[in-house]
């Protein structure tokens, strides 16, 4: 999930600056670092109007001090730490900038953007598979939550504890922070948060308790019907389809879960979501091989390859080559196939994502 960074025209400064292109960012950051007065103003605002434009901060927030400097400095801190973020996905060098923002919102003593602060920061790690760091900083921004009785904040920061512990290969914490998390949330009344917090509580105890894992994914489709927004009720109706799915197969109902994917398959194709199609052909093509449908598996998965190449899903490829390469040796146990080397290591690809 996406966390939104706060920020701060410079605009007021400069009538009008010129749209920097991303391949030239380090280099206005380089002559930013080294300029003043109003080359340094004008090199700042094109940092900052590239990372608004592209939604990698905010607007409108008013920083607690009056030091124009440190206000500037900070804001194109923020920016860099946003770019390297979303769009470079440097997490190293986010966080770099980002605890250059972080040291002057302590400084200024702004609580509510330190803590929004710790969060992306926190985010950062766990994406870089530091989930001690990730955990520690998440830790901070939930007891400031709590204790100024900030509910939405806490809600989101539980559940990005229940994401980093289950990626930590903790279950029994994730689940607590889940848990925690929909206890949160519940009152909130927002069908969509909601939904999703009882939709990672699922996927957690489908690995411990597959049947309890299926009464919190049908009550979180139940709760998919309340979304306002057809397309977003539909798209998280999908979703939650393929969850469903992998309930059922862990279950050995292939029948059952062949169909939840089915359904999530036809959305994700006719609103054009090929990430999300091609992974919901990963999960059939595994059903298929399980239910030793193998031309039935190989077909699927070839058009699972044919999506992930075309879109560089990398680790997808991957994934798909050895589960191709396990169906084609059970048709023919003693035969070699082009897809046990088509990919070489998982390890430099295995990126990991939170959610």
């Amino acid at each position: 999930m996406r966390v939104k960074k706060w920020a701060v025209g410079l605009l007021f400064l400069i009538a009008a600056t010129v749209m920097a292109y991303a391949q030239n960012i380090d280099s206005l950051y380089a002559v930013f670092s080294s300029s003043t007065g109003e080359k340094r103003i004008n090199v700042a605002n094109q940092i900052i109007e590239y990372a608004y434009e592209n939604e990698y901060v905010d607007s409108l927030v008013t920083l607690k001090s009056a030091d124009k400097e440190g206000f500037i400095s900070v804001t194109v801190h923020d920016a860099m730490g946003g770019y390297f973020m979303y769009e470079q996905e440097n997490y190293a060098k986010s966080i770099e900038f980002l605890k250059l923002s972080l040291a002057w919102y302590e400084a200024s003593g702004d609580a509510p953007l330190v803590n929004l602060q710790k969060n992306n920061i926190g985010a950062n790690y766990a994406r870089l598979g530091n989930y001690e760091e990730a955990a520690a900083y998440k830790m901070e921004c939930y007891e400031w939550e709590k204790r100024v009785g900030d509910m939405v904040a806490l809600s989101s920061t539980l559940n990005d504890l229940g994401v980093i512990y289950s990626q930590w290969q903790k279950p029994q914490m994730a689940i607590h922070f889940f848990e925690e998390a929909e206890r949160v949330e519940r009152p909130l009344n927002r069908p969509l948060q909601y939904a999703n917090r009882l939709a990672h509580l699922a996927r957690e105890y489908a690995a411990v308790d597959a049947p309890k894992a299926l009464q919190w994914i049908k009550e979180a489709l139940e709760y998919d019907q309340k979304i306002e927004s057809p397309t977003l009720k539909e798209e998280r109706i999908a979703v939650h389809q393929n969850t469903m799915g992998d309930i059922y197969y862990k279950l050995d109902q292939l029948d059952n879960a062949a169909n939840c994917y089915q359904q999530a398959l036809a959305f994700f194709e006719k609103q054009a979501m090929p990430y999300y199609a091609a992974n919901t052909l990963f999960l059939l093509g595994r059903l298929y091989l399980k239910a030793n449908r193998y031309e039935l598996a190989i077909a699927t998965l070839l058009r699972c390859e044919k999506t992930a190449e075309e879109n560089h899903y990398l680790r997808l490829q991957f994934d798909v080559s050895l589960l191709l390469s396990e169906t084609y040796s059970r048709l023919e146990p003693n035969a070699k196939f082009p897809q046990m080397n088509k990919y070489h290591s998982r390890d430099k690809w295995d990126t990991l994502y939170f959610v």
